[in-house]
């Protein structure tokens, strides 16, 4: 066995629930007392543990993995953790090593996330209690900016628990406070934020409003049609039954003045937030019986989840990516997947040119499709966390207090559990009055009856042969047992002295009978592996021939003890005899003894004031020397013939020391370099292990300095590639070689003039599997090995761009084969580069429903009267304008807003009626009165101009939300909008500046989006994306000379002149 500093971990703090992260390659990392764990999910075996304070870890945080790694930022396992001193580490995970460290001071830390980045992120956001917000660089340690987030007038200072990002809008976010959210919407990584934020409150209106019950509208309702504006939603909680409906802006001041409003409800109770992955503007406040959806621009509930009847409360939930799904952690244990729910009547409703109201359902619908069984706890075994894969979101972990993992896949049914909890090396067992032998596959109890005045068990004592075991109790004298056939052979009488230390002699006289002789015996000393070194290579059945040996043999084994008068005591043990041979008297000069041990000739033993003290029985010589440190408790020479090395345990830490020369080699104190050691051994000639108090064991070299090692000293079981295994830039470019390759992958290799580097890429490929190779020989679509290969590599990011790269080459380009492949549909998650079709169903379904959820505010209904314009549903936004409100002081210009729009609806073709309005809207955008020009002019269908008008207002977004209403998608005025977007994004944005290559792909502009990924240093990932549009036939025929000369630069440095040139004389023709 290659054996390695490492910490085997055990049970954890408490402080650990929040501990735990899941990164896309498989890796499981948690927090274990002050130890990070990080586990391989796909073989269940611990890959590292790291840890440097011994303060316990309260955070840990992959390094997302999701921006574009080009030839020059390699795979790597990056990780930030957070412990309760408010230490931050940065650790670089395959080396053991931390990159960077920082604080600020002592604050406790309460949450912590990578900023969201495409381009390497290295920003991490830090909450610190109770209200301070810092943005780190990571790589330097220094603070970008600090804001502290206090509310005026407050009388308490509010400690925020949790931050959010929003995944749609990175300058927004959501920190949950006690009482309150605090919404940010300015933050980013470069200036510093205002140190305003909107502060809101959850408030029960139940209390004073009157609402449908049902969860359907009802166009009979009064308002003159108008649907209530809120809509009750049943609970089985008593705590929120009639509490939780709408978000009230304002401070903690006017809060507690104005209570008629509405009555406030408190935060305290809620467990989790966190944004819709799939849809925008959508927030889930969890609470323990319930679920909450909010839509944050009416302020209003539009969903609820609630815990059944007879279930356990919720724990945690986590949003799925891939597919509208929800999956639920409940205390007890259990797993709930609950699945977004469509009517058939909504879809007919959307479906429909007009839709009807009536056939619409309100409220969003989960329905609750997979409940898994609890499993049984032992007693005084906690869940502690729980975690999703976002590789597949599929596979489910779970960790409980006393250190097991869980692995479940809610794909399988039943659940599939694996349980992890590290393998121990057992040091030496301490029990109460009695125990269990635990052998391999097998465990067995003895000396199960006993007395209720017996004494407890101080220690076990093997034998080298392990044929027997002396029992050693606190307040009686001990016992012999035979380990064969856990019979006892002898107990000694209590007038015996109490035994302060004892040891085998390693020394084994052994008698066996002669060949061709009757009965005499020759004897032989046997050499145990306490002399002999340990054989890393004997297999396990030249073991266990030995042991049969052994038990054929009649065996002498002999021990020795000192009493509490010094007394040193020789006794021998053979068969079931048991017998004194020696009393040596005590030596006046010399404390009392704690511990012994023998090896070879030499006896050494320690006391109670720290001196050690060696005896040559051979030669009746003693040498005594003072550790100048305090009680030892117990000393064991190293194994290994001619190894004098001891290890030394005291009360405050561990030496190891060079007996014969009387050296010290190395120390370890308490509480200066480690935690508190409650035992040790040597675990080879050349390491020792360690059992401290936080239930974790580690394994150290001599140097005592470090219990970790990097993941190259390590035996790694690779079922797949392994990106952050492959030293360097050779990552990437052995992805790149797999996704250009068009045929056999070992000839494309062979054509590297570099033999190291050949030789390492063949090393890596040896790895594929069958199904992996044959796929990549096979398939000649160029988007479907980029495809393969991202999640081969398990490249997030390359799989949404290579998503959405595949989706619009079939909508606008043709393949040159006969192939009846089409693309699968976008994700919602692609928001606003989703096809026109499918973001207009979204919007119109999510206008509808914020039309009957949202409350008689100005603001909500002129939102749904700017998108039904939009939408061209010109007869309900006229319905909205009448419905105003005769005592609000827009209701004239409502009134005539909505004679205005009607007319124009019926008379769209009259140019000078247009001209007026033109201008009229042209005046109303100049004076700032943009939503109302924009109105104007969508009533004309001046679209075009105003999303022209919404751009140079720097409402983009709005812009290409309106463009993909009503513009035509392959009309040169949507294109010039979307290109307009792409460049802006490209020139501005500080953190997705990748993103204007998709926006441009999303309308169909790939040679502009060839051109911005070349500028952007994405040379490879340009030339692949070309390839592909030749093989979709689009192509202009104007591609840049100069991406192929960069592209034939890069790949000469990587000894692959041959593969530029091929593609520059066979594919550009």
């Amino acid at each position: 066995m290659n054996l390695i500093p490492r910490i085997i971990p055990g049970a954890l703090n408490n402080a650990n629930k929040d501990a735990i992260d899941w990164n896309h390659h498989g890796h499981l990392a948690y927090g274990c007392q002050s130890t990070i764990v990080v586990l391989d999910s796909q073989s269940f075996r611990v890959l590292q543990c790291m840890e440097k304070y011994h303060d316990i870890i309260t955070k840990v945080k992959w390094f997302p993995d999701y921006f574009y790694h080009n030839l020059d930022d390699s795979y790597s396992l990056k990780l930030a953790s957070a412990d309760s001193n408010g230490n931050i580490l940065i650790w670089d995970v395959y080396k053991s090593s931390v990159q960077c460290e920082f604080r600020d001071g002592n604050k406790p830390i309460t949450d912590m996330l990578w900023y969201a980045c495409d381009n390497n992120p290295q920003l991490l956001l830090v909450v610190h209690s109770p209200n301070i917000v810092i943005l780190w660089n990571t790589q330097t340690g220094t603070k970008i900016w600090r804001i502290v987030y206090d509310q005026e007038r407050q009388k308490d200072v509010e400690t925020f628990q949790q931050i959010i990002q929003d995944p749609f809008n990175h300058q927004r976010a959501i920190l949950l406070g006690q009482s309150s959210l605090a919404f940010i919407e300015d933050f980013s990584p470069i200036n510093t934020p205002s140190g305003q934020n909107r502060r809101f409150y959850i408030s029960n209106t139940n209390n004073n409003n009157n609402s449908n019950s049902g969860n359907k509208a009802n166009p009979s309702s009064n308002n003159n049609g108008r649907t209530p504006s809120i809509s009750s939603i049943s609970s089985t909680s008593s705590q929120l039954t009639t509490r939780l409906k709408t978000i009230i802006e304002g401070t903690e001041h006017s809060k507690q003045d104005d209570q008629s409003s509405s009555s406030v409800v408190s935060l305290n109770d809620c467990i989790q937030i966190l944004f819709h992955p799939m849809h925008r503007h959508l927030i889930l406040i969890v609470y323990p019986r319930e679920i909450l959806i909010f839509d944050l621009q009416i302020l209003q509930t539009v969903g609820t989840i609630s815990c059944e009847k007879h279930s356990a409360a919720f724990y945690k939930i986590y949003g799925c990516r891939r597919r509208d799904t929800f999956i639920c952690f409940h205390e007890s244990g259990t797993i709930s997947v609950r699945n977004r729910h469509l009517e058939n009547s909504t879809i007919t409703a959307l479906q429909s040119a007009n839709c009807l109201l009536h056939d619409f359902v309100i409220d969003l619908t989960y329905d609750l499709i997979y409940y898994s069984d609890p499993f049984r706890l032992v007693k005084n075994t906690r869940i502690c966390s729980f975690s999703v894969s976002p590789k597949d979101e599929s596979s489910i972990s779970v960790i409980l207090t006393d250190g097991k993992v869980l692995f479940w896949n809610v794909d399988q049914k039943p659940l599939s559990t694996s349980s992890h909890g590290g393998y121990f090396t057992v040091i030496e067992v301490y029990v109460i009055q009695s125990f269990l032998t635990v052998l391999i596959g097998r465990q067995e109890a003895f000396r199960s009856e006993i007395n209720c005045d017996e004494s407890p068990i101080e220690s076990l004592k093997a034998s080298h042969t392990k044929n027997y075991l002396i029992i050693l109790f606190r307040d009686q004298p001990f016992e012999l047992w035979d380990l064969k056939s856990f019979t006892i052979i002898r107990r000694l009488p209590k007038k015996c002295p109490r035994i302060l230390a004892l040891d085998w002699s390693p020394n084994v006289i052994v008698m066996k009978k002669t060949t061709g002789e009757t009965n005499p015996l020759v004897v032989t000393k046997v050499q145990t592996s306490t002399e002999a070194e340990y054989d890393s290579n004997r297999t396990t059945a030249e073991s266990e021939n030995t042991s049969n040996d052994f038990e054929k043999k009649l065996s002498r084994e002999n021990f020795i003890f000192t009493d509490e008068y010094n007394l040193l005591y020789h006794f021998y043990v053979e068969g079931r005899t048991i017998k004194e041979v020696a009393t040596v008297p005590p030596d006046h000069s010399s404390s009392m003894a704690t511990d012994l041990v023998l090896k070879g000739d030499y006896l050494l033993s320690c006391d109670v004031e720290g001196i050690l003290k060696i005896f040559n029985i051979k030669l009746k010589q003693s040498k005594t020397f003072n550790t100048k440190r305090s009680s030892i408790r117990k000393v064991r020479f190293a194994p290994g013939k001619g190894n004098f090395r001891a290890f030394v345990l005291f009360n405050d830490g561990v030496d190891i020391w060079d007996v014969r020369d009387r050296d010290r080699i190395s120390t370890l104190k308490f509480p200066r370099d480690t935690i508190q050691v409650t035992d040790g051994d040597w675990a080879s000639s050349d390491k020792i292990i360690l059992a401290c108090s936080d239930h974790c064991l580690r394994i150290y070299e001599m140097s005592l300095v470090d219990s970790s090692s990097s993941l190259e000293f390590q035996t790694i079981p690779q079922s797949t590639l392994y990106p952050y295994v492959i030293p360097g830039r050779h990552a990437n470019l052995l992805k790149h070689l797999l996704c250009i390759n068009n045929g056999s992958i070992d000839a494309l290799i062979a054509k590297c003039e570099d033999a190291n580097l050949q030789g390492l890429l063949e090393k890596e490929l040896a790895k594929l599997d069958a199904h992996s190779r044959t796929y990549l020989t096979n398939t000649s679509s160029t988007i479907d090995r980029c495809l393969f290969v991202a999640n081969l590599f398990n490249d997030p990011w390359e799989q949404s761009f290579w998503r959405l790269t595949e989706y619009y080459l079939y909508a606008y380009g043709t393949l040159n084969e006969n192939s009846n492949h089409s693309s699968l549909p976008l994700l919602s998650t692609y928001d606003l580069l989703l096809d026109a079709k499918t973001f207009e169903q979204i919007q119109l379904e999510r206008t509808i429903r914020r039309d009957i959820k949202s409350v008689s505010s100005s603001v909500s209904i002129n939102q749904c009267i700017d998108s039904y314009i939009a939408l061209q549903q010109i007869d309900r936004a006229v319905q909205l304008l009448l419905d105003t409100d005769p005592a609000d002081d827009t209701y004239a210009i409502n009134c005539i807003k909505a004679c205005l729009i009607s007319s124009m609806q019926k008379q769209a073709n009259e140019t000078p009626k247009n001209t007026v309005t033109k201008l009229v809207a042209t005046n109303l955008i100049a004076n700032g009165k943009v939503d109302e020009g924009v109105q104007l002019l969508c009533t004309i269908d001046l679209c075009a101009e105003a999303c022209r008008y919404l751009q140079d207002h720097n409402q983009w977004e709005r812009s290409i939300w309106l463009a993909k209403l009503r513009l035509k998608p392959n009309s040169n005025e949507y294109t010039d909008v979307i290109k307009r977007w792409s460049e802006y994004i490209r020139l501005h944005s500080p953190t997705s500046k990748m993103n204007s290559a998709l926006i441009l792909i999303s309308c169909g502009q790939f040679r502009r989006a060839i051109e911005v990924l070349h500028n952007q240093g994405a040379i490879e990932l340009a030339i692949r994306l070309f390839v592909s549009c030749k093989q979709f036939s689009i192509d202009d025929g104007t591609i840049g000379e100069k991406l192929f000369d960069d592209y034939t630069d890069l790949m000469r440095s990587f000894s692959f002149t041959s593969i530029a040139n091929d593609y520059r004389t066979t594919i550009v023709v």
